[in-house]
């Protein structure tokens, strides 16, 4: 590549398009299961995502109902992509926990389906 080009490069951070929002990476995927205890899917998945500032964020691809039917989409922070991770999966069992039922049901859960396809993510 000249040097030219090198110079007219522009970084995915700084990228700004008119119209849209900041751009974000995704920088690893983790399936988690089977087994999964309590819940009713054999996996799920955990993307996490690199910010422009560089801070990084763990999501499922699954989220519990609340009692009302609300979906708790919850994340993980982290400096690291396992600490992200690690937070996400902290707070996701904390709202499978909030739940008294034993007996947790498909439709106690908002995600994409099947939650375990690649294609969700």
């Amino acid at each position: 590549m000249d040097e030219n080009h090198r110079d007219r490069l522009v970084k995915w951070q700084t990228l700004l398009v008119p119209g849209l929002g900041p751009i974000e990476r995704v920088v690893a995927v983790f399936t988690i299961g089977p087994p999964l205890e309590r819940l009713p899917f054999a996996s799920f998945k955990v993307k996490v995502i690199e910010r422009a500032d560089g801070s990084l964020f763990g999501v499922p691809n699954v989220a519990v109902r609340t009692a009302d039917g609300t979906p708790d989409w919850i994340g993980g922070f982290g400096k690291t992509v396992d600490e992200a991770l690690a937070e996400c999966l902290t707070y996701f069992l904390g709202t499978v926990d909030d739940r008294a039922k034993a007996d947790l049901f498909e439709e106690d859960f908002e995600g994409q389906t099947p939650l375990s396809s690649e294609a969700n993510l």
